[in-house]
């Protein structure tokens, strides 16, 4: 299942010229996720914040990804769209090699980091 347009929206996007991207997302307070995860004090479930890196990471690249190895995945933040109606997701560095994507960065509000990511992602035709 697909979460962008639905779960979140990509609001802006940025690239700099040392291969980093910032993407501003918005949150859909109103989906059933949030519903379920958890009634009336919504989180975003980490395994849709790894989605969501997927899946603006598939935007960027123009390609359909599948991810191979979670190198490093911190949650340093609760992310809940009631307090969060958008976050940043910066990409330090997307290194493409053959047929892997290495892609490292942060979720952030502001200066608050939210969660610290690294991951190899395989690319599929």
């Amino acid at each position: 299942m697909k979460l962008l347009n639905s779960f979140f929206n990509i609001l802006s996007e940025n690239a700099d010229d040392n291969g980093g991207h910032l993407v501003t997302i918005g949150l859909n307070a109103d989906h059933i996720i949030y519903k379920a995860h958890f009634p009336g004090k919504p989180v975003t479930p980490g395994v849709c914040i790894i989605a969501m890196v997927t899946e603006v990471l598939e935007h960027i690249t123009g390609g359909h990804l599948l991810l191979k190895t979670v190198k490093n995945l911190k949650f340093v933040g609760i992310i809940s769209p009631l307090e969060c109606q958008s976050v940043d997701i910066v990409f330090q560095s997307i290194d493409s090699a053959s047929e892997e994507i290495k892609a490292k960065g942060i979720l952030k509000k502001g200066d608050s980091v939210l969660t610290k990511f690294s991951m190899i992602y395989k690319t599929s035709k």
